[in-house]
């Protein structure tokens, strides 16, 4: 991805989200990439609008975060939850401490990356 710093200096952003100055390989790297990965990206979507789901994720976002965000009101509530730019279902219940201090053991650890989802959009649904 190009990104533009505020001096207007070009920058080259990589998948680890890395900054190198930019060279002209890279546009012709993106191109030539944008065009290997759109065609098989087209035919997955293809595929998922037949049974009214859709895949969100690697390959057709612009944001490369591998987790989601959940959005906390002051009071504490959540008020939504993220992958991406592409806001997910969710349902808030309350839990106790002893459920939540398992929660926060399991998580102590962790190492699993998100990478994609797949959403089933009723509206998307076609014959």
């Amino acid at each position: 991805m190009i990104i533009f710093k505020s001096d207007g200096s070009k920058w080259w952003l990589d998948d680890d989200a890395n900054e190198h100055p930019y060279r002209w390989y890279h546009g012709v790297r993106d191109s030539v990439l944008h065009w290997w990965y759109s065609r098989p990206w087209r035919r997955r979507q293809k595929e998922f609008i037949k049974t009214g789901t859709r895949y969100y994720g690697d390959g057709g976002t612009i944001h490369f975060t591998t987790h989601v965000d959940v959005e906390i009101a002051p009071t504490g509530q959540v008020v939504a939850v993220w992958f991406r730019c592409q806001h997910l279902p969710f349902k808030m219940r309350k839990i106790d401490e002893r459920r939540a201090a398992e929660m926060r053991e399991m998580y102590t650890d962790f190492k699993s990356e998100l990478h994609g989802v797949e959403i089933k959009d009723a509206s998307r649904i076609r014959d």
